[in-house]
């Protein structure tokens, strides 16, 4: 039964059985533990997604170690590249550092694309690469799987408990340097069973689903979705890199009727031209959508122009309670009100509003505070930042978001904006995010920025930037 299937940039299906993940999962857990790895060890993984993601996830797993993903892209290397390599890799180079030196990573796993980058930190650490051309030297992935000894019995052989970590992403970094998230097996374990009680269950009904995993696994949701699949059983195909064209493409040629998105995803899919009516996207019935606001402009010009879809799921979360803390109940009409929500809390959560002018709790709908969260799929903490874990979750292990929020008579949450971006303006709070929404109603702005600067007469000014 086939578990993912990987389309290239060239448009070449690569496809991998649940039997051959099995296995190559437990020869690359024999790998690791003969080069050393152990219990309580953080392995890197630099890779777009790719089978090779899984196994590395599932073989580290097994050893009782961790993975912590690592972008394969530089958020600001790609600007540079073009004028001159050398600053690319330096200061692709210093993203990588810091997350392995935050981590204190025993191995990298690598995609060959990013060898030389890679190779760097070879002094440091064992690097496997994934794809190693004939000219590059060093652990080639494919290889050492296929010649590492199947032993299924080193499953047993690492005695795990519940709160020993399983990954290790790195947060968004909203409010500074990007931190280090350490969730556990328990972690795991609650968010599983809670989404599969209020979503997943009714949603798949029994049968085997096709996904989409468009977003990368090193992203909180998206590694998560990768789990689900694994754990239910699900075919799920994937993109090296998303574009909308092959989005579309694999939800026609593969009858996707589920997948994961971010709102600049949807807004590519609005904005598919002629060339939107070659393919035939009649199977898809379900998106999810996190990470962000949608606003009801943009979610009514996506349900337009996909009438197929019943279920435009919104939701709520961070990395630092797995994926979700409220999610769109299924069957919830699509009327304005509801667009704008990020849903209701989730079962096995609890939530309270907190005034960010003297911290007492508000009970009254319809008036904004910070969203706090409390549940077993909160962190254990911020690795070796003990600091930063006791600023995130308090003496009563409320987890406060930093996320200005309210709700309504009906139990829905609608997010308002971050705290630290929320713009003052003659003693009011405005949101940026609500800013944004209203001018993409526009039909001639794609997209659209607002942000705020010192004035002296009305504290700040909005500042407004968009694209035509």
């Amino acid at each position: 039964m086939t578990f993912l299937t990987f389309q290239t940039d060239h448009e070449t299906d690569v496809s991998i059985t649940y039997a051959k993940l099995r296995d190559d999962s437990f020869r690359f857990a024999n790998w690791l533990e003969n080069h050393g790895a152990r219990k309580g060890d953080i392995i890197c993984v630099m890779l777009a997604n790719c089978s090779e993601y899984a196994i590395a996830f599932l073989g580290a797993a097994l050893v009782g170690s961790a993975i912590s993903g690592i972008s394969p892209e530089s958020t600001q290397g790609p600007v540079a590249f073009q004028d001159n390599r050398f600053v690319y890799l330096y200061e692709f180079s210093a993203e990588v550092k810091h997350f392995l030196s935050v981590t204190n990573a025993k191995f990298l796993v690598s995609a060959a694309e990013r060898y030389d980058v890679a190779t760097l930190f070879e002094d440091r650490l064992t690097v496997i690469i994934v794809g190693k051309e004939i000219d590059q030297d060093g652990h080639d992935f494919a290889t050492e799987i296929r010649q590492s000894k199947l032993d299924y019995s080193i499953e047993v052989q690492h005695k795990l408990s519940v709160d020993d970590t399983l990954i290790t992403p790195f947060s968004s970094g909203t409010t500074g340097p990007p931190k280090c998230v350490q969730l556990t097996h328990r972690n795991y374990n609650a968010s599983t069973a809670i989404l599969r009680k209020a979503l997943f269950d009714e949603l798949s009904g029994g049968l085997r689903r096709v996904t989409a995993a468009v977003l990368p696994f090193f992203h909180g949701s998206g590694f998560w979705a990768l789990c689900f699949c694994l754990l239910e059983g699900h075919r799920v195909v994937t993109l090296k890199h998303f574009h909308p064209m092959m989005m579309l493409q694999i939800i026609d040629q593969y009858k996707v009727d589920t997948f994961n998105v971010v709102p600049t995803i949807i807004r590519y899919l609005c904005e598919c031209g002629e060339q939107f009516s070659k393919w035939d996207v009649s199977s898809m019935r379900t998106v999810l959508c996190g990470s962000a606001a949608l606003g009801k402009q943009i979610s009514r010009r996506f349900l337009n122009k996909y009438p197929n879809v019943e279920n435009l799921v919104q939701g709520y979360g961070m990395t630092e309670l797995v994926v979700l803390s409220h999610l769109t109940p299924l069957g919830t009409p699509f009327d304005d009100k509801y667009l704008g929500s990020c849903g209701k809390l989730l079962p096995g959560f609890e939530a309270k509003l907190i005034s960010d002018e003297n911290g007492d709790e508000i009970k009254e709908s319809g008036k904004c505070g910070e969203l706090l969260v409390r549940s077993e799929a909160i962190m254990k903490g911020y690795l070796r930042d003990d600091d930063a874990t006791k600023n995130a979750i308090d003496a009563d292990n409320w987890l406060h978001t930093g996320d200005y929020v309210y709700y309504d008579d009906e139990g829905f949450y609608y997010i308002v904006d971050r705290i630290k971006d929320l713009i003052k303006v003659n003693g009011l709070q405005v949101s940026p995010s609500e800013m944004e929404d209203l001018l993409m109603s526009h039909p001639n702005i794609k997209d659209a920025a607002v942000t705020g600067i010192a004035d002296e007469h009305f504290g700040e000014v909005n500042i407004l930037a968009s694209s035509c």
